[in-house]
């Protein structure tokens, strides 16, 4: 310090110790991934190109029950929900098949949920009017996303359609105290739906130059924002009332963005 004082370091918070943990057992490559509470732990979820999602106690890394069998190509797309206060595991795949399966046991619940005419790639799960309900997204000849009530497993409107491209990612939030669901693709736009009445909220949100391949929502100085990632290598937050955006695209990465996630910095 000036005047010959002592120098002071500055303090740093204790490292974290972290642990590699390995989840074997899937004969094809890993294609989906999530965390749920199971019982009191932690495990995570996989879903596969072997056709099969998979439970695994996170801290051992041990497989939790048997493989879930059932869909009859890839899962592409995993997530977890309760229904009827049991925690359950929704996956969609490459059959054009959502489907719900007790995360406990493995056990199918109910009948897969068809209408997608081609692959299911993104899923995502939120409440409607104190309903859980399933959001999917597809692409090929298909490009729409669909609701579904997970205990009916029947649509309760039209499709989200719109995309001219597939629907690569989605996810859920909240704006002004409504639900909504932001979808992306391969059109290299966002789109933001009401998620009670399927109705587009303002016009797609353009931007990246290819495909976007990640999409989250979060709050930001108190207002929900939207983060993408695409194939065009940047990171783009965006406005989720008006689809501005915020800032300069976030540079740096040499290769698709092709996940994304959030952290509080203390």
């Amino acid at each position: 310090t000036s005047g010959g004082g002592p120098t002071v370091a500055p303090t740093s918070p204790p490292a974290v110790p972290i642990r590699e943990v390995e989840l074997t057992g899937h004969t094809g490559f890993l294609m989906a991934a999530a965390t749920a509470e199971l019982d009191g732990r932690t495990v995570a979820v996989t879903g596969s190109y072997d056709n099969t999602a998979r439970v695994w106690d996170l801290p051992s890394g041990d497989p939790v029950g048997n493989p879930v069998y059932g869909h009859t190509d890839a899962v592409a797309a995993v997530t977890t929900a309760r229904l009827g206060g049991r925690p359950v595991l929704v996956t969609g795949g490459y059959d054009n098949t959502a489907r719900v399966w007790d995360l406990a046991t493995g056990a199918p619940i109910g009948q897969p949920m068809t209408g997608h005419t081609y692959a299911i790639y993104a899923i995502a799960t939120a409440e409607l009017d104190g309903r859980p309900v399933v959001i999917t997204g597809s692409g090929g000849d298909d490009n729409t996303a669909r609701v579904w009530d997970l205990e009916t497993q029947q649509q309760p409107g039209a499709p989200l359609a719109g995309h001219t491209g597939e629907i690569l990612t989605l996810t859920t939030g909240s704006l002004e105290g409504r639900p909504v669901v932001v979808t992306a693709g391969s059109d290299q736009t966002i789109r933001v739906w009401d998620l009670a009445t399927h109705q587009p909220i303002g016009n797609p949100i353009p931007g990246h130059t290819s495909f976007v391949r990640a999409v989250i929502t979060v709050e930001l100085a108190g207002r929900p924002v939207i983060v993408s990632g695409s194939d065009d290598d940047t990171i783009r937050v965006w406005d989720l009332a008006t689809h501005q955006p915020i800032g300069q695209p976030l540079t740096g990465h040499t290769d698709t963005v092709r996940a994304l996630t959030t952290t509080r910095i203390a």
